[in-house]
């Protein structure tokens, strides 16, 4: 028997998955979804969109160190993000800044942070540019964001820039099988059981 479903729409909240950093809410909607009887689940063009909040962001953040940055912490506005820590120089000695920019979707398959302005307190130091900390906190968000890591074809469309949060919206087709549950069977009998019928 094959289950079809002429229009979906469906809210999660509090995701976890995996490696990945904690979603907020997320929603699916679809048309002509469709079960089959192999377990097979098909749902093309679904429409996805995700919430992602200041604070899990930061939990994402916090206690890692990308060659030399440490203590990351984002502030998340409409006209984009602000990323602060500090940078070691020397053991103990670390240098204060401040990286502002945006969230852009590349290729359809990544994100990319593309920095505005960069802000050192103190004196500036050889080789820490702007791009230089661009670059190590894009690969944090690959890894954390990573669509190929997804069981099915996923293709990012935009993310917008609010107060506390940002949104991601994305277009996936799904083909999934998944595996049918067992037939029920019945218990054994325990001690002192007695099974029987009346005749």
């Amino acid at each position: 028997m094959t289950i079809r479903v002429d229009l979906a729409d469906i809210r999660l909240r509090g995701l976890r998955p995996g490696a990945m950093l904690r979603i907020e809410e997320a929603r699916l909607t679809g048309a002509d979804l469709q079960v089959g009887a192999d377990g097979r689940l098909s749902a093309p063009a679904v429409h996805v969109s995700v919430v992602v909040t200041e604070s899990a962001a930061n939990d994402a953040l916090r206690s890692i160190a990308l060659d030399g940055l440490r203590g990351l912490e984002v502030t998340i506005g409409p006209a984009g993000l602000c990323i602060s820590g500090r940078y070691a120089i020397a053991g103990p000695i670390t240098v204060p800044f401040r990286l502002q920019g945006r969230l852009r979707v590349r290729d359809g398959a990544r994100l990319e942070l593309e920095a505005t302005r960069l802000e050192v307190v103190g004196a500036a130091w050889p080789g820490f540019t702007t791009g230089f900390v661009q670059d190590r906190i894009n690969g944090r968000i690959n890894s954390l964001m990573a669509t190929g890591a997804l069981p099915f074809a996923a293709r990012l469309l935009d993310v917008a820039h609010e107060t506390g949060r940002l949104t991601l919206r994305a277009e996936c087709d799904i083909d999934l099988r998944t595996r049918p549950l067992p037939p029920p069977t019945e218990p054994a009998p325990g001690p002192g059981r007695v099974e029987g019928r009346v005749l």
